[in-house]
């Protein structure tokens, strides 16, 4: 009778352990799905914004190119430097469009006075350069922002106006990959 009763709590003393070994299998379980379950979420949340950022360059772009084209279809280009372009209308009207870092501000004048003003904001660290090619054609590049650089959720061109100019547009190394740029070519 003795030994049957060593032998049972014997037993039982076993037994006492083994259901930690089982909590801490489930924990583990738990934890590492939901550590793939963050950072999952945050992959998407990451890409949202990058998709929000690029969806407002585009429709910067886009509005800028309907409006440019606009203009030009019913005047002459001339460009004046890197940073500003003017197209004059047959009655007169002066139309300029000018270029501070992410910002392309278009302003209509006639005999000296402001007809109307409009501006288009692009993300900060774009890029805006004016050029003529040798066959007479405006071309307008539009660099996107360095991926090197990371910028406020809420910047544009206009917010970064303060920030040294090596800052706001970092050259982008030669081993990386080239920073996208759209054209827009007048004739």
């Amino acid at each position: 009778m003795k030994r049957s009763l060593y032998t049972s709590a014997r037993k039982k003393s076993l037994r006492c352990g083994a259901i930690f070994h089982y909590y801490l299998a489930y924990v583990t379980l738990v934890s590492s799905i939901l550590m793939m379950t963050g950072s999952v979420l945050h992959t998407i949340l990451q890409s949202d914004q990058t998709d929000r950022q690029v969806s407002m360059f585009l429709h910067s772009l886009l509005r800028c190119e309907r409006t440019l084209r606009a203009d030009a279809d019913a005047a002459n280009p001339s460009v004046d430097s890197d940073s500003a372009l003017t197209l004059t209308q047959e009655d007169g009207v002066q139309i300029h469009w000018a270029v501070d870092r992410g910002i392309l501000t278009r302003l209509e004048t006639q005999d000296g006075k402001s007809l109307s003003s409009d501006r288009f904001i692009f993300p900060a660290g774009s890029r805006i350069e004016m050029k003529t090619r040798d066959d007479g054609a405006t071309v307008l590049r539009f660099s996107e922002p360095s991926a090197f650089v990371k910028y406020s959720a809420v910047g544009s061109g206009g917010v970064n106006r303060n920030k040294a100019v090596e800052e706001a547009l970092p050259p982008t190394p030669t081993a990386a990959a080239a920073q996208p740029v759209t054209e827009i070519i007048l004739y």
